[in-house]
């Protein structure tokens, strides 16, 4: 069950949000210098502290440790990880390189 909404709190959805705004810029370095040395990969964060639905996210700071996880890498990764395998798979996807198709019209 989620929290209810307060505005008071700046709590006005999920933390992953707040958390990612407010550390934009560490995340931000680790995936771009993770993918200028290993190509396409995802940073996965581990979070130390326990979320309140109470913090406040403009005074408080939350723990954490980032790691950049290669593309090659991922699946074993997210297996160790103990996921489901659905999201493993919604994951790799995610990262997978597109493949676009142009269709010339005959016209």
């Amino acid at each position: 069950m989620r929290p209810r909404d307060e505005v008071w709190q700046g709590c006005l959805g999920y933390w992953q949000n707040y958390f990612m705004q407010q550390n934009l810029l560490l995340l931000g370095y680790a995936a771009w210098n993770g993918y200028l040395n290993h190509g396409r990969g995802i940073v996965v964060c581990e979070i130390a502290d326990t979320i309140l639905a109470s913090i406040d996210w403009q005074i408080e700071r939350v723990g954490f440790t980032q790691q950049f996880i290669p593309q090659s890498q991922i699946a074993s990764y997210l297996q160790v990880s103990e996921l489901e395998q659905a999201l493993v798979t919604r994951l790799l996807q995610a990262i997978s390189p597109l493949t676009i198709q142009l269709v010339r019209s005959s016209s």
